[in-house]
C-alpha cells in the first residue's frame, strides 16, 4: 500500500516494527516503548502534513484507485 501511495505522489512513511503485535500502538502510555515511539512519529507526520496544508489540488475521492 505504501508503494502505491508513493507512486501516486502521496507523502507516506512506512515503519515496520518487529516483535510486536499488530495493534501495538494501543499499548502506548508507558506500557510499551515502541508504542510510544510509533504514536510520537505518527503525530509528527500529521502535524507536518497539516502545517504544510493539503493544497488546492487535493480533493477527497473515495472511489479513486
Amino acid at each position: 500500500m505504501a508503494e502505491r501511495a508513493r507512486a501516486a505522489e502521496v507523502d507516506v512513511i512506512l515503519d515496520v516494527v518487529a516483535g510486536v503485535p499488530h495493534v501495538f500502538p494501543m499499548f502506548a502510555g508507558g506500557s510499551l516503548e515502541e508504542a510510544d515511539q510509533a504514536l510520537d512519529r505518527a503525530a509528527l507526520f500529521l502535524t507536518q502534513q497539516l502545517r504544510n496544508g493539503l493544497g488546492t489540488e487535493w480533493r477527497f475521492n473515495p472511489g479513486r484507485r
